[in-house]
């Protein structure tokens, strides 16, 4: 597999695929509607859409949560294309979700 070109400043992580292997193993799933238990999120990392899963999550489950949503710029990310939208739009985006998981 070619390697990918970075900007000199990107500090992205690259993995090995034994390394995604092992880690992915270690990622929780959840079928969207079940009830999410509290001891299910003990120490582990859910790997889902958080649309999809917010409202089955305990309330106030996590200690850190780190999120990642898409950056207000028109990029295409390996298909999935990301349109820059106002200001306005994009804090309504945020509120759109945000407090539900907090």
């Amino acid at each position: 597999m070619a390697k990918a070109k970075k900007a000199k400043q990107n500090r992205t992580l690259s993995l090995t695929t034994d390394e995604q292997l092992f880690f992915s193993r270690r990622l929780s799933h959840f079928d969207k509607k079940a009830n999410i238990r509290l001891e299910d999120l003990t120490d582990t990392t859910i790997y889902h859409d958080l649309f999809d899963i917010m409202d089955y999550l305990p309330k106030q489950f996590a200690d850190l949560i780190i999120i990642d949503p898409p950056y207000n710029l028109t990029k295409n990310f390996h298909g999935y294309t990301f349109k820059s939208s106002s200001t306005e739009q994009y804090l309504n985006y945020l509120r759109s979700w945000f407090p539900t998981i907090v």
